[in-house]
């Protein structure tokens, strides 16, 4: 039986972590010399000082949100939203969520110009498909990874300087796959 597991607090405490680590640590030194966070849950692939820049020069963001149910729903999505308000009173932002049920990375892919790009440059940019990579569309890597491909290739074209969020929340299998000290062909992919 496949099913959802929506339990969204430990990736949002992740992903708020990364966002105070970029607005602390990150504008100090280099990506590469950033201290360990945890290597167990947090893999930084860059920084996120486009969209700070941004959001305090300019006093405006467009932050755009594109997955499936996990992104649709009244989860991580709302309490990210919450943060970054806080985190930059006096920016007013624009706010895309591009979340559409059992919907996978390819076919995010098609749907990123029509849901995402359609509404104007994304600053910050957020992408989940992990979960339906693996349950509904049981992608294989070379797939899985075409799809994020695709859509990361679309972002970039269109504002070279958007910042990218990837989220990889997980289902029971995939929690296994970690607990057995393997890592899931979907996230792993992305």
């Amino acid at each position: 039986m496949k099913f959802h597991t929506h339990g969204a607090r430990p990736t949002v405490d992740f992903v708020l972590l990364l966002l105070f680590l970029s607005n602390t640590y990150v504008t100090a030194a280099p990506p590469q010399n950033l201290p360990a966070v945890s290597e167990k849950h947090i893999q930084l692939r860059g920084n996120y000082l486009n969209s700070k820049h941004l959001f305090e020069s300019t006093k405006s963001g467009h932050v755009a949100f594109l997955g499936g149910s996990i992104t649709e729903m009244n989860g991580y999505r709302p309490m990210v939203m919450e943060f970054l308000k806080k985190t930059f009173p006096d920016t007013s932002f624009q706010f895309t969520n591009a979340g559409i049920s059992s919907t996978c990375s390819n076919t995010g892919a098609f749907r990123t110009n029509r849901d995402v790009l359609s509404q104007g440059p994304v600053d910050l940019f957020f992408v989940e498909f992990a979960v339906n990579d693996d349950q509904d569309a049981g992608h294989s890597e070379a797939a899985a990874i075409r799809g994020m491909e695709g859509i990361i290739a679309q972002i970039r074209r269109h504002n070279p300087s958007a910042d990218i969020v990837m989220v990889h929340f997980v289902n029971p299998s995939m929690l296994e796959t970690i607990q057995n000290k393997q890592k899931p062909l979907s996230s792993s992919s992305h």
